[in-house]
């Protein structure tokens, strides 16, 4: 059993986990932090399944994800965030330190990053210019498409679970949702915490993701098992992390919420079913290939989505002034709309404005 103690900035807490060496160290990868090294600062953010707060490990500034309720599914989110974050090294998700345990619980010590997507785009009154909105979209796409190639889904991709650091570089994070898929030949196999099934599938009883950016195939394909239990199996692959990245597009363009005058639910129950999508006639200029791209990642097929590193590749391409090609994956979906022109000749500026954001 582990012992440790935490000193934060209102309370000292001491407790033993009732989790054995063996599960803790599978949880995490063996990434365990001694509790005394970490203190807690002030409340960040507050989610569904956790808290997340400022601290403070040997003097670096970390953010500490601690469960909100003291209960088993709290518990196991808390461990499956932090077994994907072990797994994951890149410069755009976000960096994981390890874990230790505060009170009863598993917490999480990731960097500290305080600003969100959906805070540059809602609640400041310049906006990303032209080049930095694709820069934007180009580092999510990284982000996102390191995840799938490490056979990682996020299941909730959205402008709120994408950070920026100090130098306004996009950090992909909150992997609480995230499952790791196996892969065997060119089959998917998914973890399914249900009764077996030699179907490809994804089980999750709550947290299927946000309703606003939802993949229709998340939502439509629920079927209720014949057991003693409930239970959902969600037929969906990384395809529909490539719908809810369609979603994010238009918001990082448009600087709102797609169908923002329904709520979450009437989006996936009612609007997006009848395969009604946000409109691109209000497109600012120069962001028309954004909205090509955003057509084709939300078809209502998933087969005619491209795969992640194609869109990785096609905003290289828009970044660096490159003529738009046909998508070169199978199932990727048209490479031009009907009568809408591609913008190839946008700076490939890498640098935030002095003033933080151009107008």
């Amino acid at each position: 059993m582990r012992t440790c103690q935490v000193l934060t900035a209102d309370v000292s807490l001491t407790s033993t986990r009732a989790l054995s060496d063996q599960a803790f160290d599978a949880a995490t990868d063996g990434h365990s932090l001694p509790g005394s090294d970490i203190q807690l600062g002030p409340e960040l953010g507050r989610g569904g399944f956790g808290s997340v707060y400022s601290g403070s490990w040997l003097g670096v500034p970390v953010a500490v994800k601690c469960r909100n309720k003291l209960d088993s599914h709290s518990e196991t989110v808390i461990e499956q965030e932090a077994a994907v974050l072990a797994k994951l090294r890149h410069p755009f998700i976000c960096q994981f330190f390890g874990t230790c345990v505060i009170g009863d619980s598993l917490a999480v010590v990731m960097e500290l990053l305080k600003y969100s997507l959906h805070d540059l785009l809602h609640t400041t009154p310049s906006k990303p210019a032209v080049p930095q909105t694709y820069r934007l979209a180009h580092e999510i796409a990284q982000g996102i498409a390191y995840l799938h190639r490490n056979h990682v889904l996020h299941r909730d991709i959205k402008p709120g679970n994408v950070m920026l650091d100090a130098r306004n570089n996009v950090k992909v994070c909150d992997f609480g949702l995230s499952r790791i898929i196996k892969v065997e030949g060119s089959q998917l196999l998914s973890i399914v915490n249900g009764p077996s099934s030699s179907a490809p599938s994804m089980h999750s009883t709550v947290g299927l993701g946000t309703l606003r950016y939802m993949a229709p195939e998340v939502w439509g394909h629920l079927r209720t098992l014949s057991t003693s239990q409930e239970v959902f199996k969600l037929y969906y692959d990384y395809r529909a992390d490539v719908y809810s990245f369609a979603m994010l597009l238009w918001e990082l363009a448009h600087c709102e919420k797609p169908f923002a005058e329904n709520t979450g639910h009437q989006v996936a129950i009612e609007i997006v079913p009848l395969n009604r999508r946000p409109p691109l006639n209000r497109l600012p200029s120069g962001l028309e290939a954004l909205g090509q791209l955003a057509v084709s990642c939300w078809d209502q097929d998933p087969a005619q989505r491209p795969i992640m590193s194609v869109c990785t590749e096609r905003l290289a391409q828009i970044r660096h002034g490159v003529a738009q090609g046909p998508y070169d994956n199978v199932g990727a979906g048209p490479s031009n709309l009907p009568g809408q022109q591609v913008n190839s000749s946008l700076p490939s500026d890498d640098c935030w404005p002095s003033s933080r954001f151009e107008q």
